[in-house]
């Protein structure tokens, strides 16, 4: 599975030669060359992009008010087809998370409390100096919060269910994901909400072993909004 550049995301006029269809290289999955690209942002989401070399401004502006959105800073609406131009792009992008889960140990008549949940935001600026928030900490560039201590359902006992949120501080992008801890061999996953992935929808964690979740697991990757043609989760491609 790749791992998502954590320089590519945000879309600034001002940075890295400003903004264009194309990497500087032609390339639209290149990681530090995209600085700039639009179809770089979009290949996050949809594989697609590296076949649409041709295609027209309105169709890749509708792509984007459909899966970037108000949410992630683009105020272009579907029906509104004048004036397309780069400067439509600016200041807005993805933002998105890595995550792995981790069970709670199992132990008779008692509760170890000892779930996890690992939280790495990705897609953020040309600098790779972007900082960013899960819930109220302060994450830098390439950093990780961890949600630990949680309760994942041991002893007869609910799991801690919990609604985290990302946001990148230099733009207020932000959107939030709802997560279920896992006991023993029992599954943990995420739930998706308004602001990323499918509203209500289960994105279970895989682990490389079925009967062992009380390691890492495999990472989930999630990103604002809905998804194009990439799954998001552990699928995630």
């Amino acid at each position: 599975m790749p791992t998502p550049n954590t320089q590519i995301g945000n879309l600034s006029a001002s940075a890295g030669g400003g903004i264009s269809i194309n990497a500087s290289n032609g390339t639209v999955n290149d990681g530090v060359s995209n600085r700039g690209s639009v179809y770089g942002v979009r290949y996050i989401k949809d594989n697609s992009t590296s076949t649409l070399q041709n295609i027209d401004s309105e169709s890749l502006k509708n792509w984007f008010a459909e899966y970037v959105g108000l949410i992630g800073n683009f105020n272009k609406p579907i029906d509104d087809n004048t004036n397309i131009s780069w400067g439509a792009y600016n200041n807005s992008g993805l933002l998105g998370v890595k995550l792995i889960a981790k069970n709670e140990t199992p132990v008779k008549y008692s509760s170890n409390n000892n779930a996890s949940l690992t939280v790495t935001p990705i897609c953020g600026d040309v600098t790779g100096t972007s900082i960013y928030k899960v819930d109220n900490n302060v994450i830098n560039a390439g950093g990780s919060h961890t949600f630990g201590s949680l309760n994942g359902g041991g002893s007869g006992q609910n799991p801690q269910t919990f609604t985290f949120s990302i946001t990148n501080v230099s733009n207020g992008v932000t959107f939030s994901l709802r997560f279920t801890p896992g006991y023993d061999s029992g599954g943990a996953y995420i739930t998706g909400t308004s602001t990323s992935g499918n509203a209500g929808n289960i994105y279970p964690f895989d682990w490389t072993d079925d009967d062992n979740h009380i390691v890492n697991s495999l990472p989930s990757y999630f990103f604002l909004g809905r998804p194009g043609n990439r799954p998001y989760g552990s699928s995630y491609n």
